[in-house]
């Protein structure tokens, strides 16, 4: 199955759909990268680093949006 997916009460479809914003699911998939990483296990780590990575640019392209609220 896919890493982190949950199940629900929908018949055949996953609720893949994750919970908080960018910057927590940034340091959710950092962590996750780290702890697949510490464990041996290289494969998982880069799928957690890509998802990780997509979150990066989510939240660099909002700060560069809104520059205003980091000063």
């Amino acid at each position: 199955g896919i890493p982190g997916a949950q199940r629900r009460d929908m018949g055949n479809r996953l609720d893949t759909r994750q919970r908080g914003n960018a910057p927590q699911l940034l340091e959710k998939y950092r962590q996750l990268a780290r702890d697949a990483s510490q464990a041996g296990d290289r494969v998982t780590a880069e799928y957690y680093l890509q998802h990780a990575d997509h979150y990066y640019r989510v939240v660099a392209e909002f700060r560069e949006r809104n520059p205003e609220q980091y000063q």
